[in-house]
């Protein structure tokens, strides 16, 4: 079965290769002059491809560049506007207080995804130390794990912190409703 799998692969990959090489003369007879004037053609296409092919990377790189400009101005205004990406701050992403309560949320989801995916590496890490009866490497783990809670319980709280300031920003703004 593999062998079959196998031959059909390369006389596919023959025949993709082959193909143009066949379809070339096109039923013509002409000799060889005709051989030469496409061999002239050959070469020309390949130089005006190669030079569309700069032309189009060349433009590819001034519309990265502009857009990284435009980026750049952006960033800007919004600093002078006083709506910087600052940790401390409260401005969420959307003009909405249910958009940045959203935008906490997903950071509290990504925050558990990574501490459950941290967590289960270092549970299996310490059960084949366990195994394998290597003790140092068990103390190494469980001071990892404390660690890791630590870690997660004081994101948590600095999370939780920030969306109750967001909420008592929109109950003081004007007395918008907002979801818990």
């Amino acid at each position: 079965m593999k062998k079959i799998i196998l031959s059909v692969f390369i006389m596919a990959a023959l025949v993709w290769c082959c193909g143009p090489v066949f379809g070339k003369g096109g039923g013509k007879g002409g000799g060889g002059q005709r051989g030469a004037s496409l061999k002239r053609e050959k070469v020309t296409k390949e130089k005006s491809g190669k030079k569309a092919e700069r032309s189009r990377d060349r433009d590819r790189d001034r519309e990265r560049e502009r857009m990284r400009e435009a980026k750049e101005k952006g960033i800007e205004k919004a600093e002078e506007e006083g709506k910087g990406r600052a940790e401390d701050e409260i401005g969420g992403r959307g003009k909405e207080h249910q958009q940045q309560l959203r935008a906490f949320e997903r950071q509290m989801r990504r925050e558990e995804a990574k501490h459950r995916r941290r967590t289960a590496r270092l549970k299996r890490i310490r059960r084949l130390a366990n195994e394998s009866g290597n003790s140092e490497t068990v103390k190494r783990v469980d001071q990892l794990l404390k660690k890791g809670r630590d870690h997660y319980e004081r994101k948590l709280s600095n999370i939780n912190l920030k969306r109750e300031k967001v909420l008592q920003a929109g109950e003081e703004s004007g007395g918008e409703e907002v979801k818990q």
